[in-house]
């Protein structure tokens, strides 16, 4: 295995615990309870239609729609992959991927990019077809319509290292690793972050080892929803997971007036400057997103189950979601404000 001793002597944080001890220590960012206040003043109308629940996830065209291994399979190929698809181009160069008449960007061109590969008869969803895959085939498999999708060599990095330890390890399958965490959404992330190398999301911020799981968090999430939260998905622990942190979600709570930046930060992501993934502003952005989706998780709970509406889901990951849509739908609105870039594979 890739991980070291010096990695099991120290366990990092995990993402609760480690989000709320940057946001005590951030020097560039502060998360706004007056935001926070407001942002469920937005959402409860939202979580009381009940648009946002367990069922949304298998709604969406790309996603697959057989509650099934397969499904499962899917999503743990797309997520070996879903990272960095934030392009330098203007709008018009953007990495896209046209499929059945459509046109995707972002993480929806990677979905696009693995279901026409399906249909052209390579079942890229057996990783034990991942350890032989070369650079020109992956890159000739993800393609875009106009453009190559950023970190190639590390996409493929991931998805031969990964298939390997599938292979060696559970028997070439994902489900194995489902059904050895026995229905805990937190034991199936433990496992996600031990036994893959490139699912482990972790920084070092002030001295302190502090996991973010990123990749590791939405893979669990993304099973309760292909799954339903049924069959080996029922985890009766999936508040477990916080928010992912992106570089989209932060973007959607400063706009909603939840994160202030710092000057120094904020003349950062004005002149858009390259922060390398672990630098000290880019892992108090990530921080502060989890805690002020904890934060707002708590005070939309604290209001359901004061309105008699407490039977109403509410969790860090279906909020989550609605912010990354939100962004995505009002991106006209939002995109004015600059997200931080950074490249690298856990996000």
């Amino acid at each position: 295995s890739a991980m070291s001793a010096g990695d099991r002597e120290e366990p990092a944080m995990w993402p609760r615990e480690a989000a709320s001890w940057i946001v005590s220590q951030a020097d560039h960012v502060t998360v706004l309870e007056a935001g926070i206040r407001s942002l469920a003043d937005t959402l409860q109308p939202v979580f009381e239609r009940g648009e946002y629940s367990l069922a949304s996830w298998r709604r969406h065209p790309l996603n697959p729609k057989s509650a099934d291994g397969r499904a499962v399979s899917w999503v743990f190929l797309a997520d070996t992959l879903n990272f960095s698809f934030w392009s330098d181009a203007e709008a018009d160069a953007k990495f896209c991927v046209t499929y059945a008449g459509e046109r995707h960007t972002g993480y929806w061109s990677l979905c696009a990019a693995i279901n026409r590969t399906l249909d052209e008869g390579f079942d890229l969803l057996d990783p034990k077809l991942w350890p032989g895959l070369t650079l020109d085939r992956l890159i000739h498999l993800l393609r875009g319509d106009r453009s190559e999708m950023p970190l190639m060599q590390e996409r493929l990095d991931c998805l031969q290292e990964t298939g390997r330890i599938l292979v060696d390890r559970y028997g070439g399958d994902f489900n194995n690793v489902l059904l050895a965490a026995a229905g805990s959404a937190r034991r199936l992330l433990e496992l996600v972050v031990t036994e893959f190398p490139c699912y482990r999301d972790v920084s070092v911020y002030k001295g302190c080892r502090v996991g973010l799981y990123k990749r590791a968090q939405i893979l669990v999430a993304d099973i309760w929803g292909a799954l339903e939260g049924a069959g080996p998905a029922d985890f009766n622990d999936i508040d477990c997971l916080t928010a992912f942190a992106d570089y989209r979600i932060p973007q959607a709570l400063e706009y909603f007036g939840v994160l202030q930046y710092g000057p120094s930060l904020r003349e950062a992501l004005n002149e858009r400057r390259m922060l390398p993934n672990g630098h000290p502003m880019e892992v108090e952005i990530r921080g502060a997103t989890i805690h002020a989706v904890e934060l707002l998780a708590s005070e939309m709970r604290r209001r359901f189950s004061t309105s008699g509406n407490g039977h109403r889901l509410i969790n860090s990951v279906l909020l989550d979601h609605y912010l990354w849509d939100y962004r995505r739908q009002f991106a006209d609105k939002i995109d004015h404000l600059p997200f931080h870039r950074t490249r690298c594979i856990y996000y």
